[in-house]
């Protein structure tokens, strides 16, 4: 989870200074012998001074002499263009670094991050104190039923290792009943063991499954305190015992009849049990009642302990200890989020400090870069300056060289160029005179915010850890009053 002010602030987070490469060669110098050749200099010098021109008296530049300087000033237009597409890219790398807009995102968001912070605290200790009563509520529960059923002793739960071996017993005594009814009833079923396996599986059912049943739902209400609940209990004790009795004494008899391969042993079985009930002739049949009636037993006694023997009483501490779970769960994932935000934030706030560091780098490299290329320019016009001289200079050599009367005196003067000046002023926005402190007011601001939204979050766990004292617990609940 993030806090809006703090997306605010990575989303300003550049995850590249710029796009641009800068130019090796921003100005090339240009070749005076190259340009010599294409105008052919030397060529025309020595042609016009064979026709004694330009005369002695001329004052203004002949015509190869104008074509060399509009070659130079062709040169000149071209660098000027390139200067202010360098200095437009410069402009717009400076524009690109938004310091305005990063630092008034860092001045609005950072401050913002705490009080949200301190919101999304108040929230979850709002969810925890609910958890915190409804606990309370449960344990003042298991106080009045403790109190008011005179137990003074701890509930006895089932761990789930006491469980898994409890479930693995009860398997058990359905399926070696199953197995031993199946070998005592194959004797007298057509289809052998596995018409027995059959019919023993129905008797294995009923015979385990209702007996633990009988444990578990009925007779631990033996132990209640209530005289109706014990009622309850004991008319359950005697249900299973009839139950059991006829039951198992119904399978003996059944063992016996369909032996005896009765067509009616159903009705057989009946018949028995009601004129001689114990009227069993084989001493297989007495022992396979007695197996049946053990078996019964034991799944009586694992109701009975399968979990705690009075009742309601391991349910409800099962609620309290859910309770108590639910809460320190919810606490931990609370402590958990509220530290994952505060990580988050602090990092973010680091790497904001980075990010202005590295703008405020690039920023002085833009300047100092648009300052070399205007260096540059002013340099590459002395260069062509030059080159013009060098070039007027081959012209009028060979001129003199070829001409019988003296050439002008201009010829002894220099040619001056007239250079392109670049005055371009930048916006303050852009130049920021007082940036360095601009950035020192924003590094300041972040460090006070992160040891901010640290001290909240200490602020936070404590006021969590506090819920625990407003609402404390109460282990050993009321003390049980004495009857008289």
């Amino acid at each position: 989870m993030r806090l809006p002010s703090i997306e605010r602030l990575a989303s300003g987070l550049r995850q590249a200074p710029h796009e641009y490469r800068p130019s090796l060669l921003v100005f090339p110098d240009i070749s005076v012998d190259a340009i010599a050749r294409d105008l052919k200099v030397v060529e025309k010098g020595k042609e016009s001074g064979k026709l004694e021109l330009p005369t002695s008296s001329s004052g203004s530049l002949d015509e190869t002499e104008y074509a060399i300087t509009e070659r130079i000033f062709s040169d000149r237009k071209a660098a000027h263009h390139t200067l202010l597409d360098e200095l437009k890219t410069c402009t717009e790398r400076l524009t690109g670094l938004d310091f305005h807009g990063r630092l008034t995102v860092i001045q609005n968001a950072a401050p913002a991050s705490v009080p949200e912070f301190r919101t999304e605290a108040r929230q979850g200790r709002d969810e925890l104190y609910r958890l915190r009563r409804t606990l309370l509520e449960h344990e003042q529960e298991r106080d009045y039923f403790k109190n008011h059923n005179r137990l003074r002793r701890a509930p006895r739960l089932s761990s789930s290792v006491t469980k898994f071996f409890k479930v693995s017993f009860l398997v058990f005594l359905f399926v070696s009943e199953t197995y031993i009814n199946a070998v005592f009833l194959a004797k007298g079923n057509a289809l052998g063991f596995i018409g027995g396996a059959a019919e023993a599986l129905v008797f294995a059912t009923l015979n385990v499954l209702t007996s633990f049943g009988i444990g578990l739902g009925g007779l631990r209400y033996l132990n209640h305190r209530n005289l109706f609940a014990k009622l309850l209990g004991l008319l359950s004790l005697l249900a299973w015992i009839a139950f059991a009795v006829l039951l198992n004494l119904a399978l003996a008899h059944y063992r016996e009849v369909s032996g005896a391969l009765y067509d009616d042993a159903g009705a057989q079985v009946i018949t028995r049990l009601w004129q001689t009930p114990a009227g069993l002739t084989d001493i297989k049949s007495w022992l396979f009642f007695s197996i049946g009636l053990l078996w019964s037993v034991f799944a009586l006694i694992e109701g009975v302990f399968y979990t705690d023997p009075y009742p309601g009483y391991a349910a409800l501490e099962g609620r309290v200890r859910k309770s108590h779970e639910d809460y320190r769960q919810c606490k931990n994932e609370l402590i958990d989020r509220l530290r994952d935000i505060r990580d988050d934030a602090s990092h973010l706030m680091e790497e904001a400090q980075n990010d202005l560091g590295k703008r405020r780098g690039e920023h002085t490299a833009i300047l100092a870069t648009r300052t070399r290329i205007i260096q540059l320019f002013e340099a590459h016009q002395d260069q062509l300056e030059r080159a013009g001289n060098a070039l007027l200079s081959k012209y009028r050599t060979a001129n003199r060289q070829a001409r019988s009367s003296s050439p002008p005196s201009r010829f002894d003067e220099p040619w001056r160029m007239e250079h392109s000046h670049a005055h371009f002023d930048l916006p303050d926005t852009l130049v920021r005179k007082d940036l360095d402190q601009e950035i020192k007011k924003a590094h300041d601001l972040l460090r006070r915010e992160i040891l901010a939204i640290h001290n909240a979050f200490e602020e936070a766990v404590e006021s969590y850890h506090q819920i625990d004292d407003l609402i404390p617990e109460k282990p050993n609940g009321p003390p049980i009053k004495k009857s008289a």
